[in-house]
C-alpha cells in the first residue's frame, strides 16, 4: 500500500501530522510513507524511520501554476492508495482532487461553499478537544480512521535522533556532549 501525507504548513504541523505516518506504519509496517512538506520544514522528519520519503516543496514556487500543475502529474504518476490532507490548503486539495488515489481523506470545507469532490473522504473538523492530547493531534487521527482502525492510537508525535545528536544536550545556551 502506498500513502501520501500532504502537510503543507509550518514545522509545528509536520511534526503532528506525522502521527499519521507513525500509526500507519504501526498497522502496516510493509507500507510506503511519503510525506510532503515544505523545504523547510523537513528537521522534525528527517529520520522518521515510519516514512519512507519525503517531498520537498517550496512555499513560494506552489503558488505558481506551472509548478503546482507538474507537481499534481508527478503525484498522478505515483499512483497513491490513499491520500491524507491535514490541512487542506488549495494546492493540496487540487493535488487530491485530481490524483489517482482511491482514496483522498481531507478536511471538510468550513464555508458553505461545499467541497467540490476534492475527497473521497471529507471529514468535518472537531469543534474541541476531547483527549488530553489536543484537538490537532485528533483532528489528525480523525483523518486516519477513515482509512481503518489503528487501535491501540499512538497519539505522541516524535522526533527521531541520530546517535550522534543524542549525545549532545543542550542547556541554556551552550550545547553540551555527554
Amino acid at each position: 500500500m502506498k500513502v501520501l501525507i500532504i502537510q503543507n504548513k509550518r514545522i509545528g504541523d509536520v511534526l503532528i501530522s506525522s502521527v499519521i505516518a507513525n500509526n500507519f506504519k504501526a498497522k502496516y509496517p510493509e507500507s510506503e510513507v511519503h510525506f510532503m512538506a515544505y523545504d523547510f520544514t523537513h528537521g522534525v522528519i528527517l529520520k522518521n524511520p515510519n516514512i519512507d520519503r519525503i517531498i520537498s516543496i517550496n512555499d513560494k514556487e506552489l503558488k505558481k501554476l506551472p509548478v503546482l500543475l507538474k507537481l499534481i502529474c508527478q503525484i498522478r504518476k505515483e499512483k497513491y492508495d490513499i491520500i491524507f490532507d491535514p490541512y487542506s490548503k488549495t494546492q493540496s486539495k487540487l493535488i487530491c482532487k485530481f490524483s489517482t488515489a482511491k482514496q483522498t481523506i481531507g478536511h471538510k470545507s468550513r464555508k458553505k461553499l461545499g467541497n467540490w469532490g476534492y475527497y473521497t473522504h471529507p471529514v468535518t473538523i472537531s469543534k474541541e478537544k476531547t483527549k488530553i492530547c489536543g484537538k490537532a493531534i485528533e483532528d489528525r487521527i480523525h483523518l486516519l480512521s477513515q482509512a481503518g482502525n489503528f487501535e491501540p492510537i499512538d497519539y505522541h508525535p516524535k522526533i527521531f535522533l541520530t546517535d550522534e545528536e543524542k549525545k549532545k544536550t543542550c542547556w541554556g545556551n551552550t550545547l553540551i556532549k555527554k
